[in-house]
């Protein structure tokens, strides 16, 4: 999840369409936490609008039956049905009680769920840890989470006591001992102007990479993807833990490294593929795929888009969006179902944590996938058959099965 663009819907983005990564937007030694290597890994698999769980020979392990499923973490994975959020093991068999409004998969033992309009941490029988007063949250890495109390993000340790204060404009995880921050972000008359530099910290709160990027993710496996330029006509590339270029920004797209490779894009989201590169930056999986998740247990999730439409007049979510029939432009989230096809009635503004919106979503991706485009004033929903590769860019499940 990067916090160059925009916070919030990138931690839904995460959520909603490449899960098993985290927004948009649940660790106590000066390393990053080792990975406990799973044995038996299961694999999120979606068969007539359910979602179930497959083994890595493309076996059926738990049939589909839930409305939206997330990789297994810690031995429990989070799903959803019927608009509530739950748990359960690898059998199939229901651990925590399908109740949370919105909630994220465990990591060090905790996972941070919303109740009542604010987030808080549980454990893995479901007891409140740390109770709920925080406006947004993210999981423990490192034994610290980044929560955001009042318009700033600080970080809090496992007992809820806040170690580095609320000073951050945005902030990530830590990652390999850093974690990325944002500061000089600036009002205007439309909001917030996501228009402040990105930088890493230690543990002390004290910087390690002074703040410079616009666009930047958290490390891992030694290496962290910036972005040289804007949206339209800058590249990506990879930095080092001094700062340094390893790897030249080229790339129109690029994620950070998982088991050695990056997800890469040549192209924009319309017209391009993505593919697979290592850490000299030479490409392994030739771009090929209309999305592509990081591989994680020597497999990855590819997919091809199968269907387009675009189906609602909108806004950007948490986008500022000066409009002819809204001067102010406000940013907000919109209800989409509300929204007309045709016709140029006014946009409709609405809080950015209205009922429905989340739930919207879900209802959105049950034919495969949503992916949300930018471009204002249609709200295009692509669908997607999803597939598994292993390293060297074989199926093991077919993206047509």
């Amino acid at each position: 999840m990067h916090i160059g663009y925009m916070k919030r819907f990138i931690r839904i983005m995460l959520m909603l369409v490449f899960i098993g990564l985290s927004f948009i937007s649940c660790s106590q030694k000066n390393t990053t936490t080792k990975k406990v290597k799973d044995l038996n890994p299961l694999f999120v698999i979606i068969m007539e609008g359910k979602y179930g769980y497959i083994d890595k020979t493309g076996k059926i392990i738990i049939n589909p039956q839930f409305d939206d499923a997330w990789d297994f973490s810690e031995g429990l994975a989070l799903v959803k049905i019927g608009g509530k959020y739950g748990y359960f093991d690898k059998t199939g068999k229901i651990v925590i009680n399908l109740q949370f409004v919105y909630a994220f998969s465990f990591s060090e033992g905790l996972a941070c769920v919303e109740i009542s309009g604010k987030w808080g941490y549980i454990n893995k029988t479901g007891k409140i840890i740390i109770n709920p007063r925080f406006n947004w949250a993210n999981n423990f890495t490192e034994g610290l989470a980044t929560v955001e109390i009042g318009e700033k993000w600080g970080f809090i340790k496992k007992t809820g006591k806040v170690v580095i204060s609320p000073q951050f404009d945005n902030a990530e995880s830590f990652s390999e001992g850093l974690a990325l921050v944002k500061i000089g972000n600036t009002i205007d008359k439309y909001g917030i102007k996501e228009d402040g530099k990105l930088g890493y910290i230690d543990k002390t709160g004290n910087y390690v990479i002074n703040p410079q990027f616009d666009v930047a993710e958290n490390f891992s496996e030694g290496l962290a993807r910036i972005r040289i330029g804007d949206w339209e006509t800058g590249k990506s590339g990879y930095i080092d833990k001094t700062g340094k270029i390893v790897i030249t920004p080229q790339f129109d797209v690029a994620e950070n490294f998982s088991e050695g490779l990056a997800r890469i894009r040549i192209g924009d989201w319309e017209t391009g593929k993505s593919g697979y590169i290592d850490k000299t930056g030479k490409i392994i999986i030739t771009p090929q795929f209309d999305v592509a998740e990081n591989f994680s247990e020597g497999l990855a999730k590819v997919g091809f888009i199968v269907a387009c439409s675009t189906m609602f007049k909108r806004s950007r979510c948490d986008i500022r969006l000066k409009t002819d029939n809204k001067k102010n432009g406000d940013s907000c989230f919109l209800k989409a179902k509300e929204i007309p096809v045709t016709n140029n009635k006014e946009i409709p503004h609405i809080n950015k944590k209205s009922e429905g919106f989340f739930e919207w979503l879900d209802k959105a991706r049950q034919l495969g996938g949503v992916y949300l485009d930018y471009v204002s004033p249609q709200y295009d929903i692509y669908y997607y058959n999803y597939g598994y590769i292993d390293k060297t860019g074989k199926y093991i499940w077919e993206p047509t099965k």
